[in-house]
């Protein structure tokens, strides 16, 4: 299970923007790129349905594939 703190370390080495409000947890892909097919990845977690580990798990994996925006991408 992945934690914020992993999160936040790929984030910043990936120039993406992690961040967290309550149970919102959004990241920002960096300028011209995007985290997998967007821009922004947002998440809530919810009691009993899903945690912001799990959340934290699919972001960690999500940083993997940040990639360059197509030509015309308005980011």
């Amino acid at each position: 299970m992945a934690n914020k703190a992993q999160v936040e370390r790929k984030a910043l080495a990936t120039g993406s923007e992690l961040i967290v409000r309550d149970d919102e947890v959004a990241l920002y892909a960096p300028k011209g790129f995007t985290i997998g097919e967007y821009h922004i990845l947002v998440r809530t977690a919810e009691r009993g349905w899903l945690t912001k580990s799990d959340i934290y798990d699919e972001m960690l994996d999500e940083l993997d594939d940040i990639r360059e925006c197509a030509p015309g991408c308005q980011h």
